[in-house]
């Protein structure tokens, strides 16, 4: 069985220094754990394909003792994910802050994340726990 892993990913705008995950990656390296925080090109102008390709490059990470950890724009791009990989297995993932479809096809950059359906069953196969985190007052996620 393979160690446990963790996999943050961030959203729109990268994870800089004083930034939450910025934050929970140095702690999870102090504490000696395995983490990963790939930082995706482009991140304030982001393309789902070489997103897709930077995640897709750590499928070697990404098992059934692997915990993802995504904010905003990296919560649609795991969606996207395992729209494609459906034989995925992780752990957990903690989504935090998913933006709303309104906000993807409202902005030019985001586009191409906004075109997606979830499969409920396959996202509770591959997510074998999840947990989701969002506020009732975050501008990037309206309630419709």
């Amino acid at each position: 069985m393979k160690d446990k892993e963790y996999i943050i990913i961030h959203g729109l705008g990268g994870s800089p220094q004083g930034h939450w995950q910025d934050f929970l990656y140095k702690e999870l390296q102090n504490q000696g754990k395995k983490v990963l925080f790939p930082q995706f090109p482009n991140n304030s102008q982001p393309s789902l394909e070489d997103w897709m390709l930077e995640l897709n490059g750590l499928k070697e990470h990404i098992h059934e003792n692997t915990i993802i950890i995504a904010h905003s724009m990296g919560v649609i791009l795991w969606l996207h994910y395992i729209s494609k990989y459906i034989d995925t297995r992780i752990n957990k993932a903690i989504l935090v802050a998913p933006p709303s479809r309104e906000f993807l096809v409202s902005h030019d950059f985001a586009k191409s994340f906004a075109d997606f359906s979830l499969d409920k069953e396959n996202f509770h196969r591959i997510n074998l726990y999840s947990l989701l985190i969002a506020s009732t007052n975050d501008e990037y996620c309206r309630p419709s």
